[in-house]
């Protein structure tokens, strides 16, 4: 029994040393890794930084053709603003120029009127004046008649 505790000591001894030996790897082996990713973080912190930087300079070169379109659309409202302006007054100056030509027309038609209105009135008076005539050769012609009768 003691030939097998001792072979079971010694076995112990091994597999200490085993995993001693083992720890000793593995800790030796995560410092590497650590290494590796504190190296690979450094990377791609600077790699963030680098894109970072393009974005900001994407953003800024962005922002410049947007204010650059802003100023020509406000160049461009300012041109129709000035136009319109400009169509505004030539209508205004066409409309009061019509209205002139309304009122020279109502003139005249009044004036026609007028004149048509003295023609049916000497045409009336015609009228009146023949229908006179008629009625007294008519009644002319009744007492001739009466008195010779």
């Amino acid at each position: 029994m003691e030939g097998i505790l001792e072979q079971v000591d010694k076995r112990l001894g091994k597999v200490e040393a085993e995993l001693k030996e083992l720890r000793q790897e593995t800790r030796a082996e995560l410092r590497s890794l650590r290494e590796e990713m504190r190296a690979e973080i450094g990377k791609l912190e600077d790699q963030i930084g680098s894109l970072r930087e393009e974005m900001r300079a994407e953003v800024r070169k962005l922002e410049g053709q947007i204010n650059g379109l802003r100023e020509e659309m406000r160049a461009e409202i300012s041109g129709l603003r000035g136009e319109m302006r400009a169509e505004v007054g030539r209508l205004e100056t066409e409309i009061n120029g019509l209205r002139g030509e309304i009122g020279e027309l109502r003139k005249e038609m009044i004036s026609g009127f007028q004149r048509m209105d003295g023609r049916l009135f000497s045409f009336m008076k015609w009228i009146i004046a023949a229908l006179i005539g008629m009625w007294g050769t008519i009644m002319a012609a009744i007492l001739a008649l009466l008195l010779k009768g």
